[in-house]
């Protein structure tokens, strides 16, 4: 993989990142992702690792393991990382645009999310083949 096509590949996942968590995320999604186990938090974790199922599918091949791996690994990553920030936010009442621990939160999940992409993406680049 050149640079140019790593570039784009990185750009496509932050670009996916922002229009799932910003633009599609509903509120039965973040409104009950603090809590264990429910459906919205599993259905929005789900959103993002189809979506990269789909970027990675295209790049790569759609069906082989290490591709598989990835996406099955960033459903739980992504569903942990919001699991643990959403919690964090509860138990200190952190609110929307009231206390700079809410943005704190929000600042380290969206980092947590990028970093991820990346480990994902070099995982199937050192694998390949």
């Amino acid at each position: 993989m050149n640079n140019v096509s790593l570039l784009v590949l990185i750009a496509l996942f932050i670009l996916k990142h922002f229009v799932i968590d910003f633009f599609l995320e509903t509120p039965y999604q973040s409104n009950n992702k603090h809590i264990l186990g429910h459906l919205g938090g599993i259905l929005h974790a789900q959103l993002h690792s189809f979506t990269s199922w789909v970027i990675l599918g295209f790049t790569f091949n759609f069906f082989i393991p290490i591709v598989v791996v990835a996406v099955v690994a960033e459903f739980f990553i992504h569903y942990f990382i919001d699991l643990v920030k959403t919690n964090l936010c509860v138990l200190y009442k952190w609110q929307y645009n009231t206390q700079k621990g809410f943005w704190y939160m929000l600042g380290a999940d969206q980092a947590l999310h990028y970093l991820t992409y990346i480990a994902m993406i070099y995982y199937i680049i050192t694998h390949i083949n």
